[in-house]
C-alpha cells in the first residue's frame, strides 16, 4: 500500500538510466502529482522483459499504515540483530 505499479512495454536498462524526471513548463501550473513525482520520482525497473513504473501515492498514510510500517521495521531490526550506536 502507498505505491502503485504500472506495467509498460519492453525497454532497456540504458534508456531507464538516461530518462530524467522533468517538471512541466513554467507557463502551466503544475498539479500536485507533478510536484510529488518531481520530489519523489517513480521507481522503474525491468523484470522478465517487462518495464515497470511504481509511483508514490498522493493519498495520506492512515494510522494503520504507520503502525504496520513500524512493526515491519522493528521485525527487520530484530532479524538483523541491529544495535544502537
Amino acid at each position: 500500500q502507498g505505491m502503485k505499479t504500472v506495467e509498460r512495454g519492453k525497454t532497456t536498462i540504458a534508456s531507464q538510466i538516461m530518462k530524467k524526471t522533468t517538471m512541466p513548463p513554467v507557463e502551466s501550473k503544475p498539479n500536485t502529482d507533478d510536484i510529488l513525482h518531481a520530489i519523489l520520482p517513480p521507481r522503474e525497473w525491468v523484470e522478465d522483459g517487462k518495464h515497470y513504473i511504481q509511483y508514490v501515492t498522493n493519498q495520506p498514510a492512515t494510522r494503520l499504515d504507520v503502525i504496520q510500517l513500524q512493526e515491519s521495521l522493528d521485525k527487520q531490526l530484530m532479524e538483523r540483530q541491529a544495535r544502537e550506536t
